[in-house]
């Protein structure tokens, strides 16, 4: 790819983001410990019973303690970074948090990965889904590969083979980066970021419930749950 990819520093203070459990798998993240040698124990004792704490655990010194987020919902931010997954910016070797600048793009998002999980595991239709809406404050300074940019590789946006992006995410966190806007694939006119590091996130919010219907091969609908 060419070097005229631009930076930009981006202000996101209402990013969305949307996942399918409430609360996040690692408690021992919000416990809001400013040392980070007991938040090490917490991952410790919580590892005997939560292998993805084990995970974490085994992870979390890869991330260094400046990069950290310790704050609200420390278990939402930090989880996508101590348990990485496979994923458009991320060849799995390290972690990516992902959100939509609007609310319906995090939700065309989410469906769409959603219905390849539940496809894989052959799901029956008539399912509903409970899903959890965050607000994230995002301050970066990212990479902008939207739509209209100069010299985007169009392989980036793939829509289901992610080796060139992911080769491309690698590269650009090598370089210190901290994240990636990208657009929606999934929601066209949308906006995305892909976060390399926590320290990018200011804060979260929970937001709202909601609940995504399957029918059998996609999210066929989603509605918001009013408590």
């Amino acid at each position: 790819m060419a070097g005229r990819l631009v930076a930009v520093k981006i202000a996101w203070p209402r990013a969305h983001r949307i996942v399918s459990r409430q609360d996040a798998p690692i408690s021992a993240f919000d416990k809001l410990v400013d040392n980070p040698l007991e938040l090490e124990a917490l991952l410790r004792v919580e590892a005997l019973t939560n292998p993805l704490a084990r995970d974490a655990f085994k992870t979390l010194p890869a991330i260094p303690v400046s990069r950290r987020y310790n704050g609200p919902l420390a278990g939402l931010i930090m989880t996508p970074f101590v348990i990485p997954r496979t994923s458009r910016f991320s060849n799995g070797s390290y972690g990516v948090l992902y959100a939509g600048y609007e609310e319906n793009t995090a939700l065309r998002e989410s469906a769409h990965h959603q219905s390849l999980r539940l496809n894989a595991s052959k799901a029956p239709a008539g399912i509903a889904i409970s899903m959890h809406g965050f607000l994230v404050d995002v301050r970066a300074d990212v990479t902008d590969i939207r739509h209209g940019m100069p010299d985007v590789d169009a392989r980036i946006y793939d829509p289901d083979d992610y080796a060139v992006s992911a080769a491309f995410g690698r590269d650009l966190r090598d370089t210190d980066a901290q994240g990636v806007a990208y657009s929606s694939v999934r929601n066209p006119g949308g906006t995305c970021i892909g976060v390399f590091w926590p320290d990018a996130i200011r804060t979260a919010a929970r937001r709202d419930r909601w609940l995504f219907y399957w029918d059998g091969s996609e999210i066929s609908k989603v509605a918001r749950v009013h408590d």
